[in-house]
């Protein structure tokens, strides 16, 4: 084993006896700071310094050089860094290629830069304000090299924000019994940040006695928070979690009993998806203009659909798309010639099929040029911009879209409609809409269509798990991850036979579209007035600074909207179908509740902090 530490333990206290000196020394004249300055230069020009650096510099820099034929004789071994720690000279290509990285990158060993501190155990306490930046952009600032750096040396470690290794990596450097104080974003309790940082630490031993789950930043920055202090070892003090008492603070910054993570189910396993990820406005049509389209040619309309996006499904009182988009499908781009596709071997015409851009002169299929209308508005708007593309398959299909989605559509295709939720969005709430539609990428879609799951997944049980266990953008946005709370999401089982979850759901959905078009409100605020406890039939005639008064903002919101906006109902018939829609989703938790066989549970429907 490369055993780094009790190779240099010894070396590293010369240093620290000689740090010890040197910090003795006095510096209250010039020449007095002119020669501690000079002391220090020597050590660190000197050859203990020197071979420790050396030794840190040369497995940090072993990740960010790339593995190829080029590098092969700069790149150290583990052989070969075996021999340097037993004492071998480190010369060679490899040794001035590592120095030269730790130059350039300004590599940071804090064994070597405290060392007196670490020969202790490490330190009492660390207090920060980390950097935040988010997971996928840690490549795009720092390359490839670090973040792949990062997610080895903190193994199990995913997709996290930049804060999360921060946290790991201060809880290296804290000693038995120290501290870390920290702020994060709120995300650090949620999805792979809290699987790759705050479970990770307190598996290895660490305990969380402090915390505020969110808080706005006191700056000008528009972003939520989180305070978190850890202590190393088995803390015997009191546990505060937003200032109050409490028996323990979990991973999820609550005080809940936990058994561990969700384990993704089989059973759930290949039924949600993410709608296409289309890269490329140019296919996105205006209504008029898909219109003008099939006016010009009906065949056209084989490659045009309709686009529902997360701000349609949640704005319009309908939940119809807006907009229309050119779709190609998986389709070649165009046929061979005779006499092309004659001049090749039988066996590189099946590379040509296999590569899927042309295909042979007699396919019957389809291809992108047999719509030539269409393909002029890709080919002018999108393959331009694809062509700049440096990913997987931008560039190479540019008719298509980047991500297809072939085996969401291959799914739903012997469905009558699917389950839908918005990516981002205010309300856990699924939504039935059409199978034949393109859903864009901001769109997670639930292969089922039975009255049964819109039951379950409506449900304030589910609502509850969704806000657990997936990620939230700020304190009241929640970024529904299906592989985080759909796929990990226990069901009741003998579903068959649930005919009230059915009735019920039939009801619900029915009733909330109903009232949506009356109310002409959109998913989110004909849920802002569901969860308005100041909602409330007005029978006196009433000025709007009155409403506002006695029944609050968004009472007085949903009052300017009826009495302004055309074709919509009077103000106490929402309100009766605002308190109706209240009742059903009681019945149907209680229903849900049922399913599950959790008789002896009484659910008690009311307004909560």
């Amino acid at each position: 084993p490369l055993n780094f530490a009790q190779t240099v333990t010894g070396e590293l206290k010369n240093i620290a006896d000689w740090l010890t000196q040197f910090s003795a020394m006095p510096e209250t004249t010039p020449a007095e700071v002119a020669a501690k300055q000079k002391e220090y230069a020597k050590l660190s020009a000197g050859p203990v310094w020197w071979r420790l650096k050396n030794l840190a510099d040369i497995q940090t820099a072993q990740f960010f050089l790339p593995k190829i034929q080029e590098n092969e004789n700069k790149i150290i071994t583990d052989a070969q860094y075996q021999q340097y720690l037993e004492g071998q000279q480190m010369i060679g290509q490899g040794v001035a290629i590592a120095m030269a990285a730790g130059r350039e990158r300004r590599f940071f060993h804090w064994f070597l830069e405290f060392p007196e501190v670490f020969l202790d155990g490490g330190f009492d306490c660390i207090l920060g304000n980390p950097p935040f930046l988010g997971g996928q952009k840690l490549s795009g600032t720092f390359g490839a090299s670090f973040l792949e750096y990062v997610k080895h040396a903190y193994a199990p470690a995913g997709s996290c924000d930049l804060v999360t290794y921060f946290f790991r990596r201060i809880f290296v450097i804290i000693k038995p019994g120290g501290f870390q104080a920290l702020i994060a974003t709120n995300t650090i309790a949620q999805g792979g940040a809290r699987e790759g940082g705050l479970d990770v630490i307190l598996s290895q031993g660490g305990c969380i006695n402090f915390a505020v789950r969110s808080m706005k930043w006191p700056g000008l920055a528009a972003v939520e928070v989180a305070l978190v202090d850890i202590y190393k070892g088995a803390w015997k003090g009191p546990f505060i979690l937003d200032n109050k008492v409490v028996q323990r603070i979990t991973a999820y910054l609550d005080d809940a009993e936990t058994i561990g993570n969700p384990y993704p189910l089989r059973q759930n396993a290949d039924k949600s998806f993410q709608g296409s990820i289309i890269l490329g406005k140019g296919f996105i049509l205006e209504p008029h203009e898909a219109a003008k389209l099939i006016e010009k040619d009906s065949h056209n309309k084989d490659v045009l659909s309709p686009y529902l996006n997360g701000e349609d499904l949640n704005t319009n009182p309908d939940q119809s798309p807006s907009r229309w988009v050119i779709n190609f499908f998986d389709w070649p781009l165009a046929r061979m010639s005779r006499e092309e596709w004659n001049g090749y071997t039988e066996e590189t015409r099946k590379d040509i099929l296999k590569e899927g851009i042309y295909t042979a002169p007699d396919y019957k299929g389809k291809v992108a040029i047999d719509y030539p209308n269409c393909l002029e508005i890709v080919e002018r708007l999108v393959k331009p911009e694809r062509l700049k593309q440096t990913g997987d398959r931008g560039a190479k299909y540019w008719w298509q879209y980047l991500r297809i989605r072939s085996e969401l559509y291959l799914t739903i295709q012997p469905l009558e409609r699917v389950l839908i939720i918005s990516e981002v969005t205010k309300y856990c709430a699924f939504n039935f809409v059409p199978k034949n539609i393109v859903y864009m990428h901001t769109l997670k879609i639930v292969a089922e269509d039975t009255d049964v799951y819109f039951s379950i997944f409506n449900s304030s049980l589910h609502d509850t798990w969704a806000w657990k266990y997936c990620s939230t953008m700020g304190s009241g946005t929640l970024r529904y991850t299906p592989s985080d709370c759909f796929i990990t999401l226990p069901l009741p089982q003998n579903l068959f036979k649930e005919f009230v979850l059915h009735e019920i759901g039939e009801k619900y959905d029915r009733k909330r579209r109903q009232l949506m078009l009356k109310m002409q409100l959109g998913l989110t605020k004909t849920y802002n007035q569901f969860h308005n406890k100041q909602l409330s039939v007005v029978h006196d005639v009433l000025t709007e600074n009155e409403i506002d008064k006695k029944h609050g903002k968004e009472t007085l919101n949903l009052w300017k909207h009826l009495s302004r906006t055309a074709n919509t109902c009077p103000f106490n018939e929402a309100v009766e179908g605002i308190l109706e829609l209240r009742r059903l989703h009681k019945e149907m938790d209680e229903a849900v509740l049922s399913a599950y066989g959790w008789t002896d549970i009484n659910l008690v429907h009311d307004f909560y902090e």
